[in-house]
């Protein structure tokens, strides 16, 4: 998705330190993250909750936004509703979207959600047959900021799967779902461990 020129960003720059200027305007808000991952390696992912651009919130909170800033969140609805991955998307005001994001990936295919360069959830392979999955992790400056926009950073993360997993950092009674296994995460707080998983999956290769 491009980046807008718009007049938000200029009018509220400076409302912002360095920290949050330099990552994704969209932030993540009450989710619920799903992803299961098939021992050849495939996997699908699902985000249900709210995408916040952060410029419009800053705004919402000094007056109501403008009919330009409006339209302007029109238009993010519209570029969200044009890539196949978004099963829905509606624009509920103050910069906030309600999404139903679905994907799924072949076996070696990494995935990085929202995107490569600014990653709240990611699924990386490498060339040993494992694959790291992680959430996102904010340092106290950036929650701080966060604080002063009643932004809820939180919800919940699972993983289901049945690979080889080698190492994992939930906190939650593992639960067994017919022949594979459920990890949950409750995301209350960034300042609390990312959640994070490394395991490892049987690779279809010719000689096999």
């Amino acid at each position: 998705m491009k980046k807008k020129n718009i007049n938000l960003c200029f009018r509220y720059l400076l409302v912002f330190t360095m920290v949050l200027i330099l990552v994704s305007c969209f932030i993540p808000e009450e989710f619920t993250v799903k992803i299961e991952v098939n021992n050849d390696g495939s996997y699908s992912f699902i985000y249900d909750g709210i995408l916040t651009y952060l410029f419009a919130r800053a705004a919402a909170i000094e007056a109501p936004l403008s009919e330009e800033d409006e339209a302007e969140m029109k238009e993010y609805e519209n570029e969200f509703k044009e890539e196949p991955e978004f099963k829905k998307v509606n624009y509920i005001g103050k910069g906030q979207f309600e999404v139903l994001y679905e994907k799924t990936g072949k076996p070696g295919e990494s995935f990085y959600f929202f995107d490569e360069q600014c990653c709240f959830f990611s699924i990386v392979y490498s060339k040993n047959d494992t694959i790291e999955i992680s959430g996102f992790q904010l340092d106290k400056e950036f929650l701080a900021q966060m604080e002063q926009f009643n932004l809820k950073i939180e919800g919940e993360f699972e993983i289901i799967t049945n690979s080889n997993v080698v190492k994992h950092n939930s906190k939650i009674k593992v639960q067994k779902i017919k022949d594979k296994y459920c990890y949950k995460w409750q995301v209350k707080s960034n300042l609390d461990s990312a959640p994070y998983m490394l395991l490892i999956y049987q690779a279809l290769r010719p000689d096999r």
